[in-house]
């Protein structure tokens, strides 16, 4: 699938904007389109915004827990736009990856708040460095593309 079916605005003049922007219309994509979402085994999103970034978390079948997903920054070469997403994965508290987390982290699966935590986790920013597994990054090549024949 070409980017343009997810995103028609200009990535060059709001970068940051933009790149979070496009995650939300793949995300969204997901969450509403019947054939993608069965076929991810898709269960559910919810935004969650602070001031400057955006994140959403999502439940995906198989997975007991809850996936995190929030934008973390730019980077900017010459010719290259790169957006950086943090992923986390919040098991919850009775699943065997818990035995996994770190004693804080197992600590935190524990308290009587822990959902309403994870669903604003931007909001706590512990919850990220707790419980992050990897990085999602977005790259955009900003030249125009030649063909040559």
């Amino acid at each position: 699938m070409e980017l343009r079916h997810f995103f028609q605005g200009d990535i060059m003049s709001d970068p940051e904007g933009a790149v979070q922007e496009l995650m939300r219309a793949i995300l969204v994509r997901a969450q509403f389109v019947p054939g993608v979402r069965h076929a991810l085994g898709w269960r559910g999103l919810k935004q969650s915004v602070t001031a400057g970034a955006e994140g959403w978390t999502a439940r995906i079948a198989d997975c007991e827990g809850i996936f995190g997903l929030c934008f973390t920054g730019m980077e900017q070469a010459p010719d290259w736009v790169v957006g950086t997403f943090g992923l986390s994965y919040f098991p919850v508290a009775d699943e065997v990856l818990v035995e996994r987390c770190s004693l804080r982290a197992a600590a935190c699966t524990q308290r009587p708040d822990y959902i309403p935590l994870v669903r604003e986790f931007l909001k706590h920013e512990e919850m990220s460095s707790l419980f992050g597994i990897g990085t999602v990054s977005y790259t955009h090549l900003t030249l125009p593309t030649i063909y040559s024949v």
